[in-house]
Order: structure tokens, then sequence, then C-alpha cells
């Protein structure tokens, strides 16, 4: 656990402004945040929520869930780091905050429900995380 501890005391969040939309869709939206596309029928779409419906066609929508805030983590980690999402993870599960997690090769993003924000900032704080404006 000495080397998780030392990822965190060495990493920094930041917290989005905006505020973001999960989108179940039929279609890519090329401004999105960010675009899961694990088959033809199933395309999630993170996507600035003042866009979301304005921008993507009701009909092209299958689900939206509105209300979200972006925590994005800047940390240098190898790719065989074992535990360090899973730790904050279970932090935030502890305290009852619900996640949409994605990761990517250099950077990992936690969406927190914009009523959650302020106590997931805190719990980052807690586990030895900078926070950057």
């Amino acid at each position: 656990m000495a080397d998780l501890d030392s990822y965190f005391r060495s990493s920094t969040f930041s917290i989005s402004e905006d505020t973001y939309s999960i989108i179940q869709g039929t279609v890519m939206y090329h401004d999105a945040f960010a675009i899961i596309k694990v088959a033809d029928d199933d395309i999630t779409l993170i996507v600035k929520q003042k866009d979301a419906t304005y921008h993507i066609p009701s009909k092209e929508i299958l689900a939206i869930d509105n209300g979200w805030k972006i925590i994005t983590i800047d940390a240098e980690l190898p790719l065989d780091l074992v535990g360090f999402f899973a730790r904050i993870s279970q932090a935030l599960a502890d305290e009852h905050i619900s996640i949409f997690a994605i990761s990517s090769f250099a950077t990992d993003h936690i969406l927190v429900k914009e009523d959650n924000v302020e106590e997931a900032s805190q719990i980052l704080k807690n586990l030895g995380f900078g926070e950057t404006e």
C-alpha cells in the first residue's frame, strides 16, 4: 500500500466547470467529451449537459442521465500498477458516492453527480491528492 500512497501524493485532480450528461445513443457526436463504442448498438456518450439535447436528436437518445461533474486525475502511472483506481473507487463507495469511470492510456476520469462533487473532492484530498484549479 505504501507504493499507492506515494502515487496519490504525487497526483493531482481537477473538477470540470461544466456539467455533463451520460447518454446511451444510436449515433456518435464528434464534440462529445468521450465516446465509448462497444458495438454498433452500444454507444455511450459523455456530453456537456447544455449541448446534449440541442445537438443530438431526441430520436437518437435511448437514455440520458444529467447532472454529472468530471474529476480528472493527473498522474503518471505505470500500466501495471495494481489497485490505484480500486482504492479511489472503494473510498467513494464507502461514502455511497456513485461513479462512472473512464480510463485511457494517460488519464483517468471519474464522473460523480453534481451533489456529490464536494464530498468526492474531500475524499481524494484525504487519500493524498492535491487539487488544481
